[in-house]
């Protein structure tokens, strides 16, 4: 009896601590979350936590500490407040989440729907952006519930709001018309005020500090791939800058730090100001990543890129200088498609 108590004693010590060293959940303070995409149809979507101040990764802190996955392709995740929104593509889902516990606190579904990006246009409401379903959706995030829904002719992806506009690239769907286009939503109305017409299909958008918009465009129908700027006062393009044969750039971003626009092509990253009268014909800095599947770059001028490796393994993640130089990196989740920066 002495000897199965001193048995049954140990393996209550051993799952004890096994309990202990698998749920532990950092506090988020300082440092950035990736988005991990996952694989589709493996529901294998997670987020890592990589903290600054102490360079050290945890994996994947949405299932340690709410003890389940978060869903099948997390696409993107936008931070309001203390609160994450993680749009999940293939789940029709925003799962919302403590950015400081990473405890799930509600999810927001979207029957029907398969999302792409939210951003938030007031203090209740925001828009999530689509794949297929020919609309941009009004959810309420107090609530958790949709609202309503805008009519697009297309799939709808990045958005950017300056006042009461918001700016939505707008491409081609999966077997749909061809679009090639940035809508313009008045928030207070929720109609589209404008279509301004591109070239060719956007790939990504971003705003400037004087609140115009940006948008890079694929290759396409013969056309090359170009950087266009658009005023959001008149609402018309200003300047476009055509890219040489063969060149396919992609991630445009803003660098708040400097006040450039940056983007990505083959395995450099690209700088330029937005009063640029000419494309830059020399890197930055060259990466490290050999599939190039995220770039963010942080409030200090830090740049963050993610290589997907195969689409099947860990994805490692590398932070450069503002000079170009590697200051860090680490092994994230399965495809990690963005980087979110926490105060």
């Amino acid at each position: 009896m002495k000897r199965l108590f001193v048995v049954l004693t140990c393996i209550v010590l051993i799952a004890s601590c096994k309990k202990d060293s698998s749920t532990h959940v950092p506090i988020a303070e300082h440092g950035v979350l990736t988005v991990n995409e996952g694989n589709f149809n493996w529901g294998n979507a997670g987020l890592s936590f990589f903290d600054s101040d102490k360079n050290t990764l945890s994996k994947d802190v949405f299932k340690e500490a709410n003890g389940f996955s978060l869903g099948d392709v997390a696409q993107s995740a936008t931070l309001i407040d203390s609160l994450l929104y993680v749009v999940v593509n293939n789940s029709a889902k925003v799962v919302v989440v403590s950015a400081s516990t990473f405890k799930q606190q509600s999810v927001i579904s979207i029957t029907g729907s398969s999302p792409r990006y939210l951003l938030s246009v007031n203090d209740s409401i925001a828009y999530v952006t689509e794949l297929y379903a020919n609309k941009i959706w009004i959810v309420n995030t107090k609530a958790g519930t949709t609202l309503g829904s805008i009519t697009v002719a297309g799939e709808t992806n990045q958005m950017e709001k300056v006042n009461d506009q918001v700016f939505v690239a707008e491409r081609t769907k999966f077997n749909g018309a061809s679009v090639a286009q940035i809508r313009v939503i008045n928030t207070l109305s929720h109609q589209t005020t404008k279509v301004i017409p591109l070239p060719t299909q956007p790939n990504s958008i971003c705003k400037d500090v004087a609140g115009n918009i940006w948008a890079m465009t694929d290759t396409g129908g013969g056309k090359p791939a170009s950087l266009i700027a658009i005023d959001n006062g008149t609402l018309s393009v200003t300047k476009q800058f055509d890219f040489p044969t063969g060149k396919t750039p992609s991630r445009l971003r803003y660098n708040t730090a400097n006040h450039t626009l940056c983007f990505l092509s083959g395995n450099g990253v690209y700088s330029t100001g937005s009063n640029t009268s000419a494309l830059p014909t020399s890197p930055l800095f060259n990466m490290s990543a050999a599939i190039p599947y995220a770039f963010d770059i942080d409030a200090k001028g830090k740049y963050y890129v993610s290589d997907a490796i195969d689409y099947a393994q860990s994805s490692k993640c590398f932070i450069y200088n503002a000079d170009g130089s590697q200051s860090h990196s680490f092994n994230a989740g399965i495809n990690t498609n963005q980087f979110v920066f926490l105060p």
